[in-house]
């Protein structure tokens, strides 16, 4: 949810006593474990992540570019560090990724995506126009789709715990850190954790040097102090200084109004919070309740022009920050109790997607921004997979295919200069077949194979009857794969041999990166070149925005392939195919390669069946 400027305020307006500091993280683990009472069962001390957060910031410090498309392998190696260092500390990290977006928060959501829409265009202008240059980009792009990948490398490769949430994570991981008390601290970057109070120390993911193990801190404690206020008031300091729920141009008179200002512009933190702080102090108590908080502030914040909308909307606010906004969302949102099971068993999972849960709880799918020009003469990728994305609500929602609600799903996404901010219908095709997801998803009998594969195939083709042969050889061939090619594999015959949108030449460049990456057969992959090709570039969010689609189809059927099938590091890498795209690799000898003959050949096998 985030204070704007809060902690800009705390690292650069504070005037030191220890509200912005800097860390040794090893050495505040030892202090946590000196001071603790040790038993037999006493469990390890433990940092909880902000993953999203977390890893953002390490993907674009680690000199890699999202422009090209995402480059696995290096951020593999990073994610992998983060939790090496971590665990070097004592600690023991449990990583938490954000759920899908709150409806509260999707006027937000929208005007951050428009902004980076804005600035892909931007930086697709100068590529188009050969004036971009890596050395210096002007808008660093997070490749879509990583939270898959990332909690595929920390659960499977680095054995950690990882907690998907219904919504926004810094509020469970607050509340998980106020439940157990070891914990040691919280790494993110995100000032509501400041307000949250919530652990010994919150630590700086932006300052973070893995080297040293060292970061900044920020003290909440402090912080309230050095403004005249306890800490119990923390929450509504928050709510009055604006957030993503009560924002702050809608407080802009009462912000005036307390700090007397009257020159242009706005009032900075060093005026505007002790005079919140003042506010606070001679209108509260403590034991007053949450509506009795929000009709007092109402009436101090918005005068006359108070309504019952401006005090729920400091009321939902109060309670996002005291943890009672979960229990609204239940409230608010009652599921069957088909639903209700299968919410149970994907929270359950390590490979759980947001989408699933979108899907499941809000009728709704909502989309990162992809990094395409709308005006390339290619339709936007949401549109490419719309089909499969309809079907894959329709296994999802098969179990209430009668009710009328469930028979079209909102769809949220940002592709062309005018956005529309309300969702657009999409409709929901349900499988013309009995498809039990829940007995998909939990069993673990091989009776349930077949139709695993017959609903993965369906989703995929929209084809509701097979011919004998292509279903039995499409099984077998999916299943002799190397799992990291079978979700790649299932893009390009979706690509290729169903929309006829990529022509043979795309498919080979595609199998021939399989190669070199599976492989190891070249190493300069990491080093990107000055000029990116806008042609590959369109090419690598096509075949990327599939895989992630096609991921989250495969995340919902159950122990169908190993998880393994998650992996990415060795199909893709955005440098390499721009180096495969422009022909700077000879690479016609290595499809005679043995090696490569037995890692390819079923994915020629399978690109060539056909349906009927």
């Amino acid at each position: 949810m985030g204070v704007k400027g809060l902690q800009s305020y705390m690292e650069k307006d504070c005037g030191g006593g220890g509200v912005f500091f800097e860390v040794n993280i090893k050495k505040i683990v030892e202090q946590f474990s000196r001071g603790t009472i040790h038993t037999s069962d006493s469990k390890p001390p433990l940092i909880l992540v902000d993953a999203c957060c977390a890893y953002r910031r390490i993907y674009s410090k680690g000199n890699l570019t999202g422009v090209y498309g995402c480059q696995y392998a290096e951020h593999e190696r990073m994610i992998v560090q983060l939790v090496e260092s971590l665990r070097k500390t004592g600690a023991e990290p449990i990583f938490f990724f954000d759920g899908p977006v709150m409806a509260q928060k999707r006027n937000e959501w929208f005007n951050r995506k428009i902004q980076l829409y804005d600035d892909i265009q931007d930086t697709m202008t100068k590529i188009w126009e050969g004036e971009y240059d890596n050395e210096n980009p002007d808008c660093f792009y997070f490749p879509a789709g990583m939270n898959m990948f990332e909690r595929y490398v920390l659960s499977q490769i680095c054995k950690c715990k990882v907690v998907v949430t219904l919504e926004e994570c810094d509020e469970e991981i607050a509340v998980y850190a106020k439940e157990n008390s070891n914990v040691v601290a919280i790494l993110s970057q995100d000032s509501d954790f400041v307000i949250y109070n919530a652990a010994n120390y919150y630590l700086s993911a932006e300052h973070l040097n893995l080297a040293e193990l060292t970061t900044k801190a920020y003290s909440s404690v402090r912080l309230a102090e050095k403004h005249i206020l306890d800490p119990y008031w923390l929450p509504v300091l928050a709510t009055l200084l604006g957030n993503d729920l009560l924002l702050k141009e809608h407080l802009k008179a009462f912000h005036l109004r307390i700090t007397h200002w009257s020159r242009p512009g706005y009032p900075r933190h060093h005026l505007l919070i002790p005079a919140v702080a003042k506010v606070i102090n001679g209108k509260l108590k403590k034991g007053m309740s949450v509506d009795e908080i929000s009709r007092i502030l109402n009436s101090e914040v918005f005068g006359v022009k108070a309504i019952e909308k401006t005090r729920k909307s400091i009321k939902i606010s109060l309670q996002t920050y005291l943890f009672d906004n979960a229990q609204l969302i239940k409230q608010d949102k009652t599921l069957s109790e088909g639903s209700q099971q299968l919410l149970d068993a994907f929270m359950s999972s390590k490979s759980v997607e947001p989408l699933t849960l979108e899907i499941l709880v809000h009728s709704s799918i909502s989309f990162d921004t992809a990094f395409e020009d709308p005006n390339s003469g290619l339709k936007q990728t949401v549109l490419i997979y719309r089909d499969i994305i309809s079907r894959y609500c329709g296994v999802l929602l098969k179990h209430e295919e009668k009710k009328p609600e469930r028979k079209t799903v909102a769809e949220f996404a940002i592709y062309s200069e005018h956005p529309v901010k309300q969702g657009t219908e999409v409709p929901v095709v349900f499988p013309p077949f009995d498809v039990d997801l829940f007995a998909l998803f939990t069993s673990t009998e091989a009776d349930f194979k077949s139709l695993r594969v017959k609903t993965l195939l369906w989703a995929i083709t929209g084809c509701e009857h097979f011919n004998t042969t292509f279903f039995s050889d499409a099984e077998e061939l999916l299943q002799k794969m190397k799992p990291d090619y079978v979700i790649p594999s299932l893009v390009l015959y979706f690509l290729h041999c169903g929309k006829k949108i990529i022509n043979k030449t795309v498919v080979d460049w595609f199998i021939r990166m399989f190669i070199v990456l599976d492989l190891g057969l070249c190493t300069d992959s990491s080093e990107p070149q000055r000029c990116a090709d806008y042609d590959a570039i369109q090419v690598c969010t096509l075949f990327e925005r599939g895989v992630d689609t096609v991921a989250c189809l495969v995340s919902v059927l159950g122990p169908l392939f190993p998880p393994s099938v998650f992996a990415r590091s060795n199909n893709f890498d955005g440098v390499m195919f721009q180096k495969i795209f422009k022909g700077e690799h000879c690479l016609d000898k290595l499809l005679k390669n043995e090696q490569a003959k037995v890692l390819i050949s079923p994915i020629l096998d399978f690109l060539k069946l056909k349906l009927t």
